[in-house]
């Protein structure tokens, strides 16, 4: 005989709106699990493209190496603190990459040789660091390449680097700055003897490429490329090369995109590397007073779309770059700030963001203008930008 059921139980029967109210609920959650796992569709971090995987990602250049897409910039970098900068970059922060050039003056700080050691508690190998040096232009005679990079290899403390540049498509006579101005103090007191104003017309860029595929040959650089060629000078050396440049490394930011000489690099498989990738504010002193009110990370664009996506605006330069394939090398040697900007991997910019910030480049600024920097007398950078810089007359 069966019990009649009374009292709570009686009631645990649902109705209709019951059963289509718990329905809805169980949707509402369903979709908000799906959304947490694959991002909402409205949310400003959607990506428009994969993400970066992992720190040591890199980029295939043509030659079939790979490179890593950030490195650490030593421009600027005192010999004091270069060491200590490097040292973190690579055992503290995960830096694969290091940017180094014989005119920087502290290549003999680098701390390669204590890094690599067997002992050393970081057990960082030589060959999961990708090292960039390059020939300044007092050394493009006969025979001086060779030297060059033996010197560069002494400082730095390697065998070889996978990277060899040619810094400027410019020769300069190599005579002792001070005893051909005495009164006149060089931008860059450790390479006294480096610093001249005289252009060699003696020398070629083809003779002078000769010898940096002889770099390659003699297993000296793993890869060579230029540093600084506009168009002109690019298929100009691309028509004699038997070894094609796979880097072209040159000054660029939102405020300078420069996508003609992009496009071209693009085109024949030359990797940009960007130096000044978020601006150089310090360098205002060289560039002119207008640059001390149109410092890029504190762009108002910029500092909006980092305040949306929770990032200072270094990290969104970094990253509009780094979504265009570009690699990039920001120099610095604040702890904190060679740590943040490495911490570019786990957030996206949307087309509308990108855009944005390709709006900037109507400023086209230069933090490394030419005439400073380079020849002592004044050219326009539009002239040293279009011309085959080793055929401007000697009287511009």
């Amino acid at each position: 005989m069966r019990r009649k059921i009374t009292g709570r139980r009686a009631n645990r029967t649902w109705n209709k709106q019951q059963v289509s109210s718990f329905c809805t609920v169980l949707w509402i959650v369903c979709c908000l699990a799906f959304f947490v796992r694959t991002g909402f569709p409205w949310s400003a971090n959607r990506p428009q493209d994969q993400p970066i995987k992992t720190l040591s990602e890199s980029i295939v250049l043509s030659n079939g190496k790979r490179i890593p897409r950030i490195g650490l910039g030593t421009w600027k970098a005192s010999s004091e603190m270069v060491s200590t900068a490097v040292k973190f970059a690579i055992s503290v922060a995960g830096y694969k990459h290091i940017d180094c050039a014989s005119r920087y003056g502290n290549q003999k700080s680098m701390p390669f040789d204590s890094l690599f050691a067997q002992e050393h508690e970081s057990r960082v190998k030589r060959e999961d660091v990708y090292i960039t040096s390059k020939l300044w232009n007092t050394n493009h005679g006969p025979g001086d390449v060779m030297k060059a990079m033996e010197t560069t290899l002494k400082d730095l403390k390697l065998s070889y680097v996978d990277l060899y540049l040619m810094h400027w498509p410019v020769a300069l006579y190599r005579r002792p700055w001070k005893a051909k101005h005495p009164q006149t103090k060089c931008n860059f007191s450790t390479v006294d003897w480096e610093c001249d104003d005289e252009w060699r017309f003696d020398v070629s860029l083809e003779s002078t490429w000769a010898q940096m595929e002889a770099l390659v040959y003699s297993g000296r650089t793993r890869s060579i490329g230029v540093s600084n060629f506009n168009v002109n000078s690019l298929k100009r050396l691309m028509k004699i090369a038997r070894i094609k440049p796979v880097v072209n490394q040159i000054e660029l930011h939102p405020y300078l995109i420069q996508s003609e000489l992009m496009d071209f690099c693009r085109e024949n498989n030359i990797q940009i590397v960007a130096y000044c990738p978020i601006g150089s504010p310090g360098n205002a002193a060289l560039a002119g007073d207008h640059l001390r009110q149109s410092t890029l990370i504190h762009n108002p664009i910029i500092n909006r779309i980092a305040s949306i996506h929770k990032k200072s605006p270094a990290q969104i330069i970094l990253r509009w770059a780094l979504q265009q394939d570009i690699v990039v090398i920001p120099k610095s040697t604040n702890l904190e700030h060679i740590q943040q900007n490495i911490d570019v991997y786990n957030f996206y910019l949307d087309a509308e963001d990108m855009s944005q910030i390709n709006s900037l480049q109507k400023a086209h600024i230069r933090y490394v203008p030419t005439s400073h920097t380079l020849f002592g007398r004044r050219i326009s950078e539009e002239t040293f930008w279009n011309s085959d810089a080793l055929q401007i007359p000697s009287d511009i």
